[in-house]
């Protein structure tokens, strides 16, 4: 496989047949404690003498869009590369990036939070469920007024709940 120094490669290319790759170098980040919180940034490394073109830039927190977007691409090549194969050598770095991106998605773009009755809401429409058909949480007016809001799920209901849609019951609270 040819490259052109200076030339800006995807990730995928770079990785094809990982005669290139020989370490993944990552920068950890630890607490003042000493426990270990995540990495900084990580980058890839030929073991060769190279141009810093080569490579592209070090994968990194993102600090803006671009850099998100930056990630979520790579994210997307790697997985093409590896699959499911969960013990693919770049099956760690998919972590980290992964990471990198709930993080950056977290701070930038938070959702909302959906209560107990919104989530029992939905869960009933896409599993094609009727008032009716909840015995565990009550009668037919019982969950309407919970859909309704008129009414909150308890903790028996949470629970029934939980167990009847294979969920945590944190899901409801």
């Amino acid at each position: 496989m040819a490259f052109t120094t200076g030339k800006r490669l995807s990730l995928s290319q770079l990785l094809e047949g990982s005669e290139f790759v020989k370490d993944l170098n990552a920068r950890a980040i630890y607490s003042l404690a000493g426990d270990f919180v995540g990495f900084d940034y990580v980058w890839l490394d030929s073991g060769a003498d190279q141009s810093p073109d080569f490579f592209p830039r070090p994968l990194r927190r993102p600090e803006n869009e671009e850099d998100y977007d930056a990630l979520v691409q790579a994210v997307d090549e790697i997985l093409e590369i590896t699959g499911d194969d969960g013990s693919h050598p770049l099956a760690s770095l998919v972590d980290i990036i992964s990471d990198w991106i709930g993080e950056w998605d977290r701070t930038h773009h938070p959702m909302a939070e959906a209560s107990g009755e919104e989530v029992l809401g939905y869960l009933m429409r896409e599993h094609g469920l009727t008032q009716s058909d909840l015995p565990g949480v009550g009668t037919q007016s019982v969950v309407s007024e919970i859909l309704n809001g008129k009414c909150k799920l308890n903790l028996r209901q949470v629970r029934w709940l939980a167990d009847y849609f294979k969920v945590p019951v944190d899901v409801f609270i």
